[in-house]
Order: structure tokens, then C-alpha cells, then sequence
């Protein structure tokens, strides 16, 4: 049943069924199954409307303590995750409402000209700003899921990994442990969601998170309230190589945005310098650095433009080596085994790595992880 729900949530967007729900975590008997309770949670985040649904029997709930093993702590942040994507679901549903757009498409709707586009059945779009591929076939016995996902034209970055990949038409095997599922972010999208971590408030958020990946797009975020409507108008564009710039221009009714403190996300960036401006004013950068650069800007108002000017100094290989790293620190091994691996690895090129893992005591789905996106 989860197999078949991606397929028919996005074509129910060609009948005009764009807001669709289903019994999240099974409906009417069967098998409590962790692995696949949580799965299913992780569609449903990224479904029109996330409904956790059962039948009237005592001991068969939905709610995420009664899940061992992990996986009920995974469904609950996927479910904190989905409450803090409130702006973004809302814009969508103004563009649902006003044009006519599905918060969920097939491939086909953006890439109608590509044969491909037609038979990927296990992925969709995502309000135009993510491709996402839940993943519905069940671990292997060291924990890793199999994922087959087409990949368009274009650069993306995977949300929840960071793992990058090139398309052009061709389809990749994405591997993942029970903590995510690919949800990939094209170039120059932007993937705003509320910046207060833990709260049940639906309000227009004053903190505003806002992943973004380096290339040239552009998103409009809609907001409302009794005062009016607002929009928050992102764009994203390549200047010098190495150089990304991000502009948020925010109009409309003054009154429905708060004093707002808003977090850009540099995903594709790890390091690099920084130039702000307010409404052409320079402004000393707020940045932050860790798994990616983040810029803060601050406080963010109707009727003002910023200009964030990134100059990428990234090493590609410390990039990838962060991603071998990762993978090795969540496998089952002897650690003298993982660290000299490690060790060998992380001065290798990237073809000698590949030989490395290529030989190495992993297995097979281990090592298509570690060199994934390559």
C-alpha cells in the first residue's frame, strides 16, 4: 500500500485532487511493523495533509512513544518537522487556490518534453522547490533502505544528507538509514520553514529558516492575516564562479509580518565570505558555520530588500570526506577497522577511494552509500 501512494497522490493532482489525505500508518488491521510506521510518517510529512489514522482497537495507536527501537523518535521529529513547514504548506495552498498548482505534481508536469518523467512513479514534485522519493521498500539487515530515484537535468542537493548529485536524465540508487528519505533540493530552490523549533504556534513566524541551494531560482513565500497579505520574494543567482548571491525583498501589508529575524541556510556551502546589504546599506554579516554557512539577517520588515553576496571557498574534498566520515560513524564494525579505512581514504582521490571501498570489508549497500552522488 505505501509502495502505490506516492504514484497516486501525485496523478490525483491531474483530476484536481490537489489536498489528499490517507490513513497514515495503516488503516483497518494487518501488522504493527516500526520500520514501516515510520516510513509511512515520512510520506505523510511530505503529503498535502499528514493524517495519522487507525481502526478502534485498543492496542493499535499511531502515536509515536509506543514505536521502540528509534523509529518512534524519528516519526516525532518528522512530525515537528512537518509543523514547522506551516508557511511553506500555506504559500502552497495560496497557489493551489489563486493558480491552480498542486502542492504535489508528477515529474512530468515540470519535464512533459522527457520520457522519464513518466514512468518514476516513486517520486514527485513538491511545491516546485523539492523532489521528493519516500522511501517504501524495507532495510536490509545493517539497517540500510534502497531508493531509485530519476534525476532531471540540473544539480541537487539532498534536504536531510546534504549528499549532492548531478543529473542529466539518468536514474540513481539512493541508499538511506531509517533517519530520512531523499528529499532533494534543485538549484537555486528555497525551502523556508518556522525558525521556532518547538512550538504549537501557527502564527506567522518571527523566526524564518530558509534553506536555499546555490544556482539560479526564485520562490515567493505568501503570508496573511487580518491586516492584509504580504509576500516574501526570494531570489537566488550565480555571479563571479564561486559566487552565489540571494536577494529577499519583502512587500505588501506592513502589518501581517512581524519584526522578523530570518536564517539563511547556504546548503551547497561550507565556508566562505560574506557580504550584507539592507535597502543598499552595508551591514555587518551575521554568519554562522557548521555542516553549511548560514547568514542571519535581522530584523526583516516589509519594504526592505537585502542582497547576501557568498563568496564559496569550500574544499570539495573536505566536503567529501564529511561525507564518508558520516556514513563510517553509523556503520557496525570494529572501529580500528573503520578508522584506518577512514584514514586511507580521506587522502585519496576520488577514484582511489572508489577502488578503496571498491575492496573493502563493507557491504554492498555500504559501499554504494559511501561513494553515493559521485
Amino acid at each position: 500500500t505505501l509502495a502505490h501512494l506516492p504514484y497516486f497522490t501525485a496523478t490525483a493532482s491531474n483530476a484536481g485532487y490537489t489536498w489528499w489525505s490517507h490513513d497514515i500508518g495503516g488503516h483497518m488491521h494487518g501488522v504493527k511493523d516500526n520500520e514501516l510506521y515510520t516510513r509511512m510518517v515520512q510520506f505523510g510529512v511530505f503529503s498535502p495533509i499528514n493524517r495519522l489514522h487507525g481502526s478502534n482497537q485498543d492496542v493499535m495507536t499511531k502515536e509515536p512513544w509506543v514505536y521502540t527501537g528509534g523509529s518512534g523518535k524519528i516519526a516525532a521529529d518528522f512530525l515537528r518537522l512537518r509543523h514547522r513547514m506551516i508557511p511553506f504548506l500555506y504559500s502552497a495552498g495560496w497557489d493551489t487556490h489563486r493558480n491552480g498548482d498542486a502542492l504535489v505534481e508528477p515529474m512530468y508536469y515540470e519535464w512533459p518534453g522527457m520520457s522519464a518523467a513518466y514512468p518514476c512513479h516513486g517520486q514527485y514534485l513538491f511545491a516546485r522547490q523539492l523532489i521528493v522519493a519516500p522511501v517504501v521498500t524495507p532495510a536490509d539487515g545493517r539497517g540500510l533502505s534502497a531508493t531509485p530515484v530519476w534525476l532531471p537535468p540540473g544539480h541537487y542537493t539532498d534536504f536531510f544528507t546534504g549528499d549532492e548529485y548531478e543529473g542529466g536524465d539518468r536514474r540513481v540508487m539512493m541508499y538511506r538509514w531509517l533517519d530520512s528519505i531523499p528529499v532533494l533540493m534543485p538549484a537555486g530552490s528555497f525551502f523556508p520553514l518556522d525558525g521556532r523549533r518547538h512550538t504549537n504556534r501557527t502564527d506567522n513566524p518571527d523566526l524564518l529558516t530558509v534553506a536555499v541551494t546555490n544556482g539560479e531560482g526564485t520562490y515567493t513565500l505568501h503570508e496573511d492575516s487580518p491586516a492584509g497579505q504580504a509576500d516574501t520574494v526570494f531570489a537566488s543567482s550565480c555571479g563571479v564562479p564561486g559566487e552565489q548571491n540571494v536577494t529577499v525583498t519583502v512587500q505588501g501589508d506592513a502589518g501581517v509580518i512581524p519584526s522578523r529575524t530570518l536564517t539563511l541556510e547556504m546548503r551547497n556551502i561550507m565556508s566562505g565570505s560574506v557580504r550584507v546589504l539592507k535597502n543598499g546599506e552595508e551591514q555587518t554579516p551575521v554568519v554562522h558555520r557548521d555542516a553549511y554557512l548560514s547568514v542571519t539577517l535581522a530584523p526583516v520588515a516589509v519594504g526592505d530588500r537585502w542582497e547576501v553576496t557568498v563568496a564559496d571557498t569550500t574544499d570539495p574534498r573536505e566536503k567529501r570526506n564529511r561525507h564518508l566520515l558520516d556514513t563510517l560513524q553509523r556503520l557496525e564494525a570494529k572501529s580500528d577497522d573503520l578508522q584506518l579505512l577512514y584514514n586511507r581514504l580521506k587522502k585519496q582521490t576520488h577514484s582511489e577511494a572508489r577502488r578503496e571501498i571498491a575492496r573493502s570489508f563493507l557491504s554492498k549497500r555500504e559501499k554504494s552509500r559511501m561513494t553515493e552522488g559521485w
